[in-house]
């Protein structure tokens, strides 16, 4: 079941076809596909639909700031190009955006994942697939994704502002470390990478936040350098967010090296 946060009762079955920019200072709601075809690229304040956002080429936008009135949820996305060749973008800056997909059809969080890792770009966030402007600013910034299921509960529940039910894949402009994507880094986010520690074919939920598939020292120093940082309460970008208190940081280094330690032990009685 698909259950985009309150959409107009208008039906939305829009195809635009354009080369250069159109800029809606508005969300787009309804029911029903959004196609954008054409080089140009589109600006809006969000998108919250039960119908598919197509983007064949160019760049679909969703305007930075607002906080969670920016948060987009759609039945179904696709982009242009495949996995690792995608040929057109989707820059969700500093919001959240969910996938709402049908219960019944398979999950695209594998594609997501591409997508956003192309986005990525080495770290720059400006290709091709989904990614982020406001990241590209940022040290600490990145896009987290993971199935609703999983970091909401199996019924789903809030996202970023929004209600998505337990088949969506979220993904959203946050700290490194922030595993269950709520916005902060905190001892919750630790656990998970703890439980997963040593992982291969890990997701950003199990703590893979540089997106190599495993679980490590390298994603641990993302959790502990962002430790106690969290995002505006309005579901905003990264401006006003708190540098973390020594003893935060303190703690989860602590954590961190008795979890380290307790592994070796494990390894060598194992041995």
């Amino acid at each position: 079941m698909r259950s985009p946060a309150a959409p107009s009762r208008s039906t939305l079955a829009a195809n635009l076809n354009y080369a250069g920019d159109l800029t809606i200072n508005n969300a787009i709601t309804g029911t029903g596909k959004l196609t954008k075809v054409g080089a140009g690229n589109l600006n809006v304040n969000a998108i919250r639909t039960d119908g598919v956002l197509t983007s064949t080429t160019g760049t679909t936008k969703i305007n930075a700031g607002g906080g969670s009135a920016g948060t987009s949820v759609v039945g179904g996305l696709v982009l242009g190009g495949g996995t690792g060749t995608w040929t057109s973008a989707l820059d969700i800056t500093d919001h959240g955006f969910a996938v709402n997909y049908a219960a019944a059809d398979p999950s695209p969080l594998a594609t997501v994942a591409d997508q956003i890792k192309s986005g990525r770009n080495g770290g720059s966030w400006n290709g091709n697939g989904i990614n982020s402007s406001v990241a590209a600013g940022s040290a600490s910034l990145a896009i987290g994704y993971a199935e609703a299921s999983q970091a909401l509960g199996a019924g789903g529940g809030t996202f970023a502002g929004q209600s998505v039910d337990g088949s969506a894949v979220l993904a959203r402009t946050t700290f490194a470390g922030d595993s269950n994507l709520d916005g902060k880094v905190d001892l919750t986010d630790f656990t998970f990478l703890a439980a997963n520690f040593n992982a291969t074919n890990a997701g950003w939920l199990q703590g893979d936040f540089n997106y190599d598939g495993s679980v490590n020292l390298t994603d641990f120093t993302f959790l502990a350098s962002n430790f106690n940082k969290q995002l505006p309460a309005d579901g905003g970008g990264s401006l006003g967010s708190p540098v973390p208190e020594p003893t935060s940081l303190f703690s989860a280094m602590a954590l961190g090296a008795a979890m380290f330690v307790g592994r070796r032990r494990q390894r060598r009685t194992q041995d």
